[in-house]
């Protein structure tokens, strides 16, 4: 069978899938076309041989340890970090070293470079939504100097 054919016959079943899970709430008479068509497509591709060498399928990464803190938890505690230190410049190994200690996180560890990696990522995030700025001007692998923004709102 031919690749192109496949890939087509795929694509229609992915749209019509689509259009079904649209049109849930949609009257029956409305949806049955959809599933007609939904049932004829699989129906097409299960007549059909499709030849996947599965070494050809990139294995699928998993989160192999559960994340340090909660969504947005480590932004607050960096942001409660920078407010502290009422505008004196902080790195972010500064800025890691506190949240470690309040997470019990020794520092010698790979769960603290982890941990520094992440707290840098929320700093740019914080900078990004002008709510403290690297003063420093360190881009890269350089770490930077952060302060909180006056008048930012919290």
């Amino acid at each position: 069978m031919d690749k192109a054919y496949v890939a087509d016959l795929i694509q229609k079943l992915a749209e019509a899938r689509k259009m079904i899970k649209t049109h849930a709430g949609v009257h029956a008479e409305l949806r049955r076309p959809l599933l007609e068509k939904r049932a004829a497509i699989d129906l097409v591709l299960g007549q059909h041989e499709i030849k996947i060498d599965p070494n050809s399928i990139a294995p699928v990464k998993t989160r192999a340890k559960a994340s340090i803190a909660k969504h947005g938890r480590m932004t607050k505690d960096a942001y409660a970090y920078l407010s502290r230190a009422k505008g004196v410049p902080c790195t972010g190994t500064q800025v890691a070293s506190y949240i470690a200690h309040s997470y019990g996180i020794e520092y010698d560890t790979a769960e603290f470079a982890d941990l520094r990696k992440r707290v840098q990522q929320s700093l740019r995030h914080l900078g990004k939504k002008r709510r403290a700025k690297n003063v420093s001007g360190a881009r890269g692998k350089r770490e930077g100097l952060w302060i909180l923004v006056p008048d930012a709102p919290p």
